[in-house]
């Protein structure tokens, strides 16, 4: 991981520079490997070149990185509920995964509350797929048992729904 910039650096860049303004200095920095926002060197160049350090930035992860790779099997075999039941429980460990990962990266999260909803709005929209593949894995297994069908109050106030329109 490259050295954190420090208000030392920063002030050295700038008196360096023939022409130096805050978005070049930080452009400088970002090309050596070290990230670091104009606004960052802006506040110490308000400051009077402080002595305040940088907050760390968060690290920028890959969806490879949060959600592990799935081997690729022969799927073209399985029965509808088996693709189900494997299409669910991948959902289910992606959830778990993102939700680790948020739990990690909260303090970075919170300071950004359009990401946050998004996200959050995402592993819902996720975790409620995951329970209607459930769902009709169930049925599925029912119907070959042929059990009477689980009920779901949900379902009657979705099919209520429909029968008023």
């Amino acid at each position: 991981m490259a050295e954190a910039v420090t208000i030392e650096m920063a002030k050295a860049m700038w008196v360096a520079m023939p022409d130096p303004s805050v978005r070049k200095v930080a452009a400088a920095f970002v090309a050596r490997g070290q990230p670091i926002s104009h606004a960052t060197i802006g506040k110490w160049l308000k400051s009077g070149w402080g002595t305040t350090p940088a907050a760390p930035r968060p690290p920028r992860l890959r969806v490879e990185e949060i959600i592990p790779a799935v081997p690729a099997s022969d799927l073209g075999k399985a029965t509808d509920a088996e693709l189900l039941r494997i299409e669910a429980r991948e959902a289910l460990l992606t959830a778990i995964s993102v939700h680790r990962t948020t739990r990690r990266a909260l303090n970075s999260l919170i300071k950004k509350p359009k990401e946050l909803g998004a996200l959050l709005q995402a592993a819902g929209n996720a975790t409620r797929s995951t329970h209607l593949a459930y769902d009709a894995l169930m049925f599925q297994s029912e119907r070959a048992m042929k059990l009477p069908p689980t009920h779901h109050p949900e379902q009657d106030a979705t099919r209520e729904g429909k029968q008023r329109r």
